[in-house]
């Protein structure tokens, strides 16, 4: 992904390996190994970036291969690693880990219904840095919805992504999310937040606000008429690194 510090890899599995299909807002470990030979394993949710691949996630396909956003970190032991592959190289990845189930989008409750999305209000996404892979899966499904059925579109829950990063250089997906927010329009509304403002073009640009994750920010994200009176009718998605998620449940 040009000179960013994000790496997009594509893993297709062995064809005499199982193959499993990872559901919506699950999970996989990877391990890799270190030049002493010692193992070392991270979390990472498969997502999907390319819109011509949105096919292949509601097909067989799925099962044959995985999408990683990774981002590599100095002194990351395991995201250096995944820097280094070179297409050939083998990794070892688990099956899938998700204490969310994709029912809590599709659906009734209890069930699984691929042909109906659950009858929220408002889907809330807080993503802090790479806590934005579980959510690109949730909009490739929304799209995927918008697409094929027109009217469900004026039912369908409004989405609101509120992406935590530091830079202007670590927002690598602005043009994907851009083109969400197109095919998604009015339903998705993008804000990027910056913690280090290094940019004076930033400054300029609407979608784009400095500052960290507060309460008073993400209070003046929902305006009132988003509010509802019903605590059940939204749901909040967080996903980010260990502190970022305890301060935006804190």
């Amino acid at each position: 992904m040009g000179n960013s510090i994000y790496r997009y890899l594509h893993l297709l599995y062995h064809p005499d390996e199982v193959r499993v299909c990872v559901p919506l807002l699950h999970h996989v470990f990877v391990r890799v190994f270190d030049a002493s030979g010692e193992p070392h394993i991270r979390p990472y949710t498969p997502c999907c970036i390319e819109f011509e691949s949105a096919d292949r996630q509601k097909s067989e396909a799925t099962v044959n291969s995985l999408d990683l956003l990774v981002k590599v970190y100095e002194l990351g032991c395991v995201s250096t690693i995944l820097d280094k592959l070179r297409p050939g190289d083998n990794l070892q990845v688990s099956l899938p880990v998700g204490n969310m189930f994709p029912s809590v989008l599709l659906g009734c409750p209890g069930g699984f219904d691929e042909d109906s999305l659950r009858p929220w209000r408002y889907i809330y996404m807080l993503a802090g840095g790479s806590g934005i892979t579980p959510f690109l899966r949730v909009l490739l499904l929304n799209s995927h919805f918008s697409s094929i059925d027109e009217k469900k579109t004026a039912t369908a829950p409004k989405l609101r992504l509120l992406w935590f990063n530091r830079t202007l250089d670590d927002i690598v997906l602005e043009d994907e999310l851009s083109q969400y927010a197109s095919r998604l329009h009015p339903r998705l509304i993008v804000q990027h937040i910056l913690s280090e403002n290094d940019s004076a073009d930033s400054l300029k640009r609407p979608k784009i606000l400095n500052g960290c994750l507060t309460e008073d920010l993400v209070r003046s994200f929902i305006s009132p008429e988003q509010s509802s009176p019903q605590p059940d009718a939204n749901l909040w998605m967080i996903c980010g690194p260990r502190g970022f998620n305890t301060a935006a449940v804190g």
